[in-house]
């Protein structure tokens, strides 16, 4: 597990309610100690690779596959997991003689849930016929090119129509989509887009650097997806497009994260903060609110603005420009852009929730600080993220999204094939803070 995830770790088995907890405590114990000595052990990550404008932008010479999983198919496979939890439970008893005396119920009832909650297999093998048929017609490599142009222009990246008169150029293509379900009765489904672009030098012939990211939709059931006519897959696939083709630009071409310094990787080693250094760092709601574990789960001790003049403050420039010798006077045209996302229920991890879908989004602010002109819901529950965006030496460049995670060197390229798994870190970062927002609840 990359040490930038502990945090968020949860077991996401559906069957295993007890059973998976030994398991999760063993694995963190595993992760925390790798964690404390991958330092020496990996020693430096290498550069990070980016574009150098103008850009060309092409499609990947690739036909996405299309695949369908399922954590159990069919009853007699559900059952077997049911009777694994239930054996799970009498395990975790302490007294040998109470573990003896649970373990035929725990199995027997264990095997019972299990069958009676899970879908048959032709079910499950009618849905995933259905799901094949109207994925087809939705893969559209030229929608994540449009998207990738468009997102690129509009923070002022110079794009070029032709290879040839490109100095660096992007190649992008959808490799895979892949259907996921728990295989319970009601056949519950999240899809999983995969990107994967290419760095490529003037020639283009020279790949610089490769990568591939995923993008998961919400779980809906089979019967929500594929009413009037699979309009919610196509929307959802459409989404997750868009913010893969945003992922790529921003690694490639806008984020910037400060020069290297032994000041910066010495911070980086330590861990010392939950706020990376090479983001903007919140000021209102405080850090300090905004990174507990009970805010992040949103209970009622996590920050609460009010839903009619939500305001936002936060640090003019991340830590890591001060720390690594960025001279300010290099900076110009500075602006920030202010993100507002829903909280939505994890389903792939208990008791949290995922920053979707995204609400609002503020472009131009002019100072670090913010008022949002249109109310939001009262009692609701949300997250935000800010990002600084300027010019350096006459380029257009941008912090990373604001986030909640472990330090990562904010010098070396986190992404790639060459990146030793130490230093890879989720991309692009959705652990964002969360607020709640006050009035009457219905």
């Amino acid at each position: 597990m990359p040490c930038s995830r502990l945090k968020q770790y949860r077991s996401t088995s559906s069957f295993l309610p007890v059973f998976r907890h030994g398991l999760t405590f063993a694995v963190l114990a595993l992760s925390l100690a790798g964690c404390a000595t991958s330092p020496s052990v990996l020693g430096p990550s290498p550069p990070r690779v980016q574009a150098r404008p103008p850009i060309a932008l092409v499609a990947a010479p690739t036909s996405p596959s299309i695949t369908t999983t399922a954590s159990v198919r069919g009853k007699s496979d559900g059952a077997s997991a049911g009777a694994l939890s239930g054996a799970g439970a009498c395990l975790s008893l302490i007294n040998p003689f109470y573990v003896l005396a649970c373990l035929p119920f725990g199995l027997g009832i264990g095997a019972a849930y299990g069958g009676a909650t899970t879908a048959p297999t032709g079910s499950l093998q009618s849905a995933e016929r259905t799901l094949s048929q109207s994925l087809a017609a939705t893969l559209a490599a030229e929608a994540l090119l449009a998207d990738a142009k468009s997102y690129a222009v509009e923070h002022g990246v110079a794009v070029v129509s032709s290879s040839g008169d490109a100095v660096s150029t992007i190649e992008l293509g959808i490799a895979e989509l892949r259907a996921e379900t728990p295989g319970t009765h009601t056949l519950p489904y999240r899809f999983v887009l995969t990107v994967r672009g290419r760095l490529l030098d003037r020639s283009g012939g020279n790949g610089l650097d490769t990568f591939a990211h995923s993008e998961p939709t919400p779980q809906f059931t089979l019967a929500q997806w594929t009413e009037d006519g699979g309009k919610r897959v196509a929307e959802q696939l459409r989404q997750a497009a868009r913010r893969g083709a945003e992922a790529f630009i921003d690694e490639w071409v806008l984020v910037y994260r400060g020069a290297p310094s032994g000041a910066a990787k010495s911070d980086t080693d330590a861990m010392r903060r939950s706020i990376p250094a090479y983001v903007l760092e919140p000021v209102k709601p405080s850090v300090e609110e905004s990174t507990s574990v009970r805010a992040r789960q949103l209970s009622p001790f996590a920050p609460t603005q009010d839903p009619n003049a939500a305001m936002f403050r936060w640090q003019p420039l991340p830590r890591s420009f001060s720390e690594t010798g960025v001279l300010l006077d290099r900076i110009v045209s500075l602006r920030y852009e202010l993100r507002i996302f829903a909280a939505t229920p994890d389903d792939q991890h208990d008791g949290l929730y995922r920053a979707e879908p995204l609400l609002s989004n503020y472009t131009g602010i002019p100072s670090p600080s913010f008022t949002l002109p249109a109310p939001l819901e009262p009692c609701g529950k949300y997250f935000w993220t800010v990002r600084a965006t300027f010019l350096l030496d006459g380029q257009p460049r941008a912090t990373e999204w604001a986030h909640m995670d472990s330090q990562v060197d904010p010098t070396s390229m986190r992404r790639g094939e060459g990146v030793p798994p130490g230093y890879r870190a989720q991309w692009p970062h959705d652990q964002f803070f969360p607020f709640l927002t006050s009035g009457p609840c219905r």
